[in-house]
């Protein structure tokens, strides 16, 4: 995704600070938060918490980089990449939401781990034409709309409050059309600068609904 070692490091440092300094002060003002903030400033730690994972890739595309013959760090790659939606969903799951959210979640989950994984074949990590990182996963439309589809659904159904929800997935669609529109050839790159500002974007976003 990042177009080459320095970049994907620097993006795993600089996105982990950054998530670490939104995530202390989401926890420390909830001590003087009404209830209705509390409940968004806790969704907001529960996010940067999850982006500890999204933010992990950047590490692994920084040892495969560095190590190209080196299968393992393709494999899990792979593994973070993939499971990305899974960490979401088990993270607000037990939220305060109705029954049926959970479960058009739950669904959506299944769905997207069974085009995920079937048919199964053995994942690879090249480099392609423009020097950037190639992931052979995501070579099928279907596991892409999946990904996006599932994203979508579990945001909308578990996320609360749902206007900062809603926002705040709109920022990633956005920035998602914005890469697909301006770098078609390497849309995935583009993800070194997502996984920085995403938590700051949530962050801001917080301040609209209090």
């Amino acid at each position: 995704m990042c177009w080459n070692a320095e970049a994907s490091i620097s993006a795993f440092v600089v996105g982990s600070v950054i998530n670490s300094i939104i995530l202390y002060i989401s926890v420390r003002q909830q001590k003087q938060a009404t209830q209705d903030k509390k409940q968004l400033l806790s969704a907001l730690a529960t996010l940067c918490i999850g982006w500890y994972w999204v933010i992990g890739m950047q590490l692994w595309e920084y040892l495969v980089w560095t190590f190209p013959d080196n299968n393992f760090y393709a494999k899990m790659a792979f593994v973070f990449n993939i499971t990305q939606i899974l960490v979401l969903y088990l993270l607000f799951i037990n939220g305060n939401v109705e029954n049926y959210n959970k479960i058009i979640a739950s669904i959506a989950l299944l769905l997207y781990i069974c085009v995920m994984l079937y048919p199964y074949k053995n994942q690879k990590i090249t480099v392609n034409s423009c020097d950037h990182l190639q992931y052979s996963w995501w070579d099928s439309n279907w596991k892409a709309a999946a990904y996006m589809l599932s994203l979508i659904t579990i945001f909308l159904c578990l996320v609360r409050p749902i206007q900062w929800s809603a926002s705040t997935l709109a920022v990633i669609i956005l920035f998602l059309i914005f890469s697909m529109i301006f770098y078609k050839k390497y849309v995935p790159s583009m993800w070194c600068f997502f996984a920085v500002s995403v938590p700051v974007f949530a962050y801001l976003l917080s301040f609209l609904w209090k």
